[in-house]
């Protein structure tokens, strides 16, 4: 078995879990769309040779960025109709923006905070729709489709489609041992980093409402126009991080904070975590931009709540996002579907 992924790798989606598979001696590999224009022959050999392909945020070999939404509406995902009349297996990914409908999705969702100048190209009600309907299309020629977070479960007619949750992969180094927290180290204040890609879907403004108005305990690092080892360091030196408190699932900056044993802070939606199971033990320290206020006060008077979020969040980690935990959530998925 053979097994692509590309062509597009939102946060090294793709090359992570090709590396995972790897680890498992999965023969996997992962092509991008710069990998093709520099030799476009090699589209005939990859469909020749491979026997899995994983799409992501539907991009398959035809250009079909959601951007060309001419194109995307005409000509996007074509190329799985060959696929599948060849009988390869075909997985979807998606990763949030990709699937969500701004307008008439019935699900929750955060595209209201989205203050993106794009929005009045991309996001008009003609131009999602379009794209929804193409999407559904797409969705029905994969043998099962995988989300990056549960939250994107509500998108998706889960009596039609086979869903799978495949978290991020951590490869970073993790902490060898929880934080203690018997006080705080700058003049008695918490040390809060929050690095925003966004700040109006995180909750930046809440946040530094919150900072300003209490800054006699509390201390705001915020990280922007940073590289990631460098955001790395400095979180190092803080006491908590908070990611967002809007969206309603914890993203990669959490995964990244949590691996260094650092408490973190994030909206977790009930939509969301009905579809986790009831195994489904979450380190985050839930809060929304509504009672933010509230949870850090609260932390502030207990710091004990966060040498106890520091341990859980290290084994989490450790457990749950560890490339052998997910390269063995992607084995079952070919298993299963190689049986059809």
């Amino acid at each position: 078995m053979k097994i692509f992924h590309g062509l597009k790798s939102w946060n090294f989606q793709a090359e992570s879990l090709a590396k995972a598979e790897n680890m498992l001696d999965l023969d996997s590999q992962t092509f991008l769309y710069k990998d093709i224009a520099r030799n476009p022959l090699i589209i005939f050999k990859i469909i020749k040779d491979f026997n899995v392909f994983n799409f992501y945020t539907n991009y398959t070999f035809l250009p079909i960025s959601t951007r060309w939404h001419f194109w995307f509406v005409i000509f996007g995902g074509l190329d799985l109709y060959l696929l599948k009349a060849l009988g390869k297996k075909i997985l979807l990914h998606y990763q949030g923006c990709d699937i969500k409908n701004r307008f008439n999705d019935p699900a929750p969702n955060v595209c209201k905070y989205c203050a993106s100048p794009e929005l009045e190209q991309i996001c008009t009600p003609k131009l999602v729709t379009q794209r929804r309907k193409k999407i559904l299309k797409l969705m029905d020629l994969a043998d099962e489709i995988c989300v990056t977070t549960p939250d994107l479960y509500e998108y998706i007619d889960l009596n039609s489609y086979k869903v799978n949750w495949i978290p991020k992969i951590n490869y970073n180094k993790i902490a060898l041992k929880s934080r203690k927290y018997s006080g705080f180290s700058t003049q008695n204040k918490m040390k809060i980093v929050h690095a925003p890609s966004k700040r109006s879907k995180k909750g930046t403004e809440v946040i530094l409402e919150v900072v300003e108005k209490h800054k006699d305990k509390f201390e705001l690092i915020l990280i922007e126009n940073k590289t990631r080892q460098e955001v790395l360091e400095i979180a190092n030196e803080a006491d908590i991080a908070i990611d967002q408190l809007r969206i309603g699932w914890y993203g990669n900056y959490s995964v990244e904070m949590m691996s260094l044993g650092l408490p973190t802070i994030a909206y977790i939606s009930e939509d969301a975590i009905k579809h986790t199971g009831d195994d489904f033990s979450l380190p985050i320290i839930n809060s929304s931009a509504d009672n933010i206020e509230n949870v850090l006060l609260n932390l502030y008077k207990n710091p004990l709540i966060l040498e106890k979020a520091s341990s859980s969040s290290i084994e989490f980690i450790k457990t749950f996002h560890s490339p052998e935990s997910i390269g063995n959530r992607m084995l079952e998925i070919y298993k299963r579907i190689n049986t059809k």
